[in-house]
């Protein structure tokens, strides 16, 4: 059911959440002063999603209250907490299983440490405490092929957090490194690992929903293809109603003309037949019959000629009816490219151009006028020469210059 039941309270949130694409639309519109009751989530700027409820007054009645991490929620910005959290419905277990303390299911735990726990000293201690909480649920991720949205969705997540971990381990590293120059090395093979690990791990991720996406996109093509030849269907259905219509309408603006023509006749033949009567009372009687002829021949034409428009008239609504079918099927057939995790930090597939090269020598002499390629090979040339083994096609020269 997608229509709002205006006796039932829930009805509003029961449709967003199995139909998300409906939320902000006149279907299921959001109105800041006319908060909806049900189940929700909503996510700070930093942190995980926070369960959220909006519920009938324990005391009954329509009065709505409301409660965030099972804290009561002020009255007075009940309209900012309906607008953070409405485009974000739950089911009643998930929220509860949030309240409990069980997380969501397309989102990881956060991690243990922050990068900047005031009770640890050096940052890359509070780093390696926040990396090996977030490694730890990764390598559970990796430990099994991923074939569900929710765990393409975590790992999307944990993506983006070990990405963050290795930026902030480049930028502590920078400014560490700085007054040390002379110690450089040392400040690289102690920090190495932490830049690393992080950004592999995050890598193998990524490549650990590539199969997943790939799956998902070969179901989406079928999708759009199967879309495609629908829409090629409807729009050749629609040509042929199109075609149908205006053959109806030239067939019925015939057929009132042939009906039209046929009165007029009959009306003229009655006539005809009364002017020859030579007794006038007889003529009199005969002229009143013609005119009741011409009257009724008449009428049939003009019922005819109706009833012939009507049935045009029709067959232009079902070629519209056909057309609207058919752009709305074209519709259908966008490709959406597959994606797992939120806003920020999703994966998805993108398309990576790249050359085979099949025939080294057809590919030099394609590229050799190109200047890089003159330049590489004058280095080479210049390199052998300087260890006395001159290239083919080369020779040695020298030259004496002031230094």
């Amino acid at each position: 059911m997608t229509e709002l039941d205006p006796t039932d309270i829930w009805s509003w949130w029961r449709i967003a959440k199995d139909n998300p694409g409906l939320i902000g639309t006149d279907v299921l519109p959001i109105d800041a002063e006319d908060p909806r009751a049900g189940y929700y989530r909503v996510r700070p700027k930093t942190g995980n999603w926070e369960p959220v409820c909006i519920i009938p007054d324990e005391d009954g009645g329509n009065v709505l209250h409301a409660e965030r991490s099972n804290r009561p929620w002020p009255a007075n910005r009940m309209s900012d907490l309906w607008l953070w959290c409405c485009r974000n419905p739950v089911e009643y277990e998930d929220f509860l299983q949030a309240l409990d303390g069980g997380g969501w299911a397309d989102e990881p735990d956060l991690p243990i440490g922050t990068g900047a726990k005031e009770e640890v000293g050096d940052p890359l201690d509070a780093l390696l405490i926040e990396f090996d909480s977030e490694a730890s649920q990764a390598r559970d991720i990796l430990a099994k092929t991923i074939t569900e949205k929710a765990v393409a969705d975590r790992a999307a997540i944990m993506a983006s957090r070990l990405l963050g971990i290795a930026r902030r381990a480049d930028k502590l590293h920078e400014i560490e490194k700085a007054p040390f120059l002379k110690a450089g090395r040392m400040v690289d093979d102690k920090w190495r690992d932490i830049r690393d690990q992080p950004a592999e791990l995050a890598k193998r991720l990524k490549r650990g929903q590539e199969s997943y996406l790939k799956e998902l996109e070969r179901i989406e093509r079928e999708r759009v293809a199967a879309a495609a030849r629908e829409a090629a269907r409807l729009r050749a259905e629609a040509e042929e109603a199109s075609r149908r219509a205006e053959r109806e309408r030239l067939r019925a603006e015939a057929e009132a003309a042939r009906v039209r023509e046929a009165a007029v006749r009959a009306g003229r033949e009655a006539a005809a037949k009364a002017q020859a009567e030579v007794d006038a009372e007889k003529r009199a009687k005969m002229e009143a019959e013609a005119e009741l002829i011409r009257q009724a021949t008449e009428a049939e034409a003009e019922r005819l000629a109706e009833i012939a428009h009507r049935e045009a008239d029709a067959a232009e609504a079902e070629a519209g009816v056909a057309i609207s079918g058919a752009l709305a099927a074209g519709r259908d057939a966008v490709f959406h490219n597959p994606q797992a995790g939120r806003t920020g930090q999703k994966t998805k597939l993108v398309t990576r151009t790249y050359a085979v090269i099949e025939d080294d020598f057809a590919l030099f002499q394609a590229v050799r006028e190109h200047p890089m390629v003159k330049e590489l090979l004058q280095k080479l040339a210049d390199a052998s020469a300087k260890i006395g083994m001159p290239l083919a096609g080369t020779r040695v020269e020298q030259e004496r210059r002031a230094q």
